[in-house]
């Protein structure tokens, strides 16, 4: 065993009041300001030998991965296979990326000057995390590391089914965006603390299952544009830093693809005459979003407060190994490509971080889980998404719940498009997850 040696550094990533006009969020939605702003968080853990980087953005995707890792593996010496890129799936910051598959969120279907502010903006995020990599490769120090597990209640399974009425009296039994409250969820909240050797804390990595979407279309002007925020991963990180001058703080969604948080600024239910889906997110103001923010950030920081009071980081010492593994299985239409998924994982000693380049269902994030018995594994979504863009990673009792007779999907957004087949990626996902864990 090594010593471990660990820095970090955080950078402003919001964008300039200038250049907000010619930027684009998700639905299509442009900004009228900026509520809080977006970092960009970078952690690197040494075992004298091997190194990881942990890249943390307050972004909903990890920006250009094919050209942001490479640059950051030259620029640290740190294997583009070493580095964890991931999103906090923030649904109020700025698009970018190419998104070829992504629909209208595509950037080469936006206007001119939406395409070159999208450019000037994604050459502001490289050139953030390249400077803050850089720091922290020149601030590496002897560390001890504790972690520890609690619960956070602050998220609710979106799957909801609607007894929908027809007019000639019949009722169809479907499923849709919504609320489940009955159904039993992962509340398990992921603390790891990382301190100087004199006990002054250099770093958090916070790890929660639910989406970063609670600003989600606030009204931020009144008329339908979006004020920019980095929503309760922002609000939790930066409560943290707060407390612990100095520190760093990073948040990470786990398998959230159907947990959202209790309450949005968005509302499905059924409607009152008919049963079938409705959706209201038309607030006046963007004040309802920032209470509903205000109350669940500040939630989940106690939780994570209270998680951390029981961490005493006594490991100095670990073996610190990384790697990735491309998932395949069949494409739910015949001549398609293959469904793919990418796992990266970062083992630091019998702690693994493992990384899915889409947006996990709860169940499947459990199947990884479970094929390390021994270890414990810390999921992480949204890691490297547009390397290889899987979307929903869509578990089969949903994929069944959204499927009717004639064999056309509804309810959830992204089931229509997925190129998933059922009754293949749990077992795909757990066996690349035993060959990635054997490994590493």
């Amino acid at each position: 065993m090594s010593k471990i040696y660990c820095a970090a550094a955080k950078r402003n990533i919001t964008p300039p009041a200038e250049l907000i006009p010619d930027l684009y969020g998700l639905m299509m939605k442009r900004f009228a300001g900026v509520i809080d702003e977006l970092h960009v968080r970078v952690m690197i853990l040494s075992d004298e030998k091997e190194k990881v980087l942990f890249v943390g953005w307050e972004l909903d995707k990890a920006p250009i991965p094919e050209i942001i890792v490479p640059k950051l593996a030259e620029k640290t010496g740190i294997p583009e296979d070493h580095i964890l890129f991931f999103g906090t799936h923030t649904h109020t910051a700025p698009l970018h990326s190419a998104r070829p598959g992504d629909g209208p969120n595509a950037k080469a279907k936006q206007p001119e000057n939406i395409q070159e502010g999208t450019n000037r903006y994604e050459k502001l995020l490289e050139e953030a995390v390249l400077d803050a990599a850089g720091e922290a490769l020149g601030s590496m120090q002897p560390v001890k590391i504790g972690w520890g597990f609690g619960k956070s209640c602050i998220g609710v399974n979106r799957l909801q089914y609607y007894n929908v009425e027809h007019e000639d009296g019949t009722v169809e039994r479907i499923t849709a965006l919504g609320t489940d409250p009955e159904k039993d969820i992962d509340r398990t909240l992921f603390v790891m603390r990382v301190e100087t050797q004199d006990g002054k804390p250099v770093c958090f990595f916070v790890n929660h299952a639910v989406h970063n979407c609670i600003m989600i279309g606030n009204n931020y002007d009144g008329n339908g544009k979006v004020g920019i925020s980095a929503d309760l991963a922002g609000q939790v990180s930066g409560l943290l830093e707060q407390r612990y001058p100095g520190s760093v703080a990073l948040w990470s969604s786990g398998a959230a693809g159907d947990i959202n948080p209790v309450m949005m600024n968005q509302y499905n239910f059924p409607d009152p005459k008919d049963g079938k889906p409705m959706e209201y997110r038309d607030f006046k103001t963007t004040e309802p979003a920032q209470l509903m923010l205000l109350q669940l950030s500040r939630r989940q920081f106690a939780d994570v407060v209270d998680t951390n009071r029981g961490i005493t980081c006594e490991k100095e010492e670990a073996a610190i190994t990384a790697g990735n593994v491309i998932v395949s299985t069949p494409a739910y239409k015949d001549g398609d490509e293959p469904y793919r998924v990418r796992l990266q994982a970062a083992a630091v000693g019998d702690l693994i971080f493992c990384g899915a380049s889409g947006e996990l269902f709860e169940s499947l994030g459990k199947a990884i889980k479970d094929v390390s018995k021994d270890r414990k594994v810390i999921i992480i979504n949204h890691e490297s998404t547009h390397l290889v863009d899987a979307g929903y990673i869509i578990d089969d009792e949903a994929m069944a719940r959204c499927t009717r007779a004639d064999g056309s999907r509804d309810g959830l957004p992204g089931i229509r498009q997925t190129r998933l087949k059922a009754g293949y990626i749990k077992d795909a996902l757990a066996a690349g997850a035993r060959e990635l864990f054997a490994w590493i």
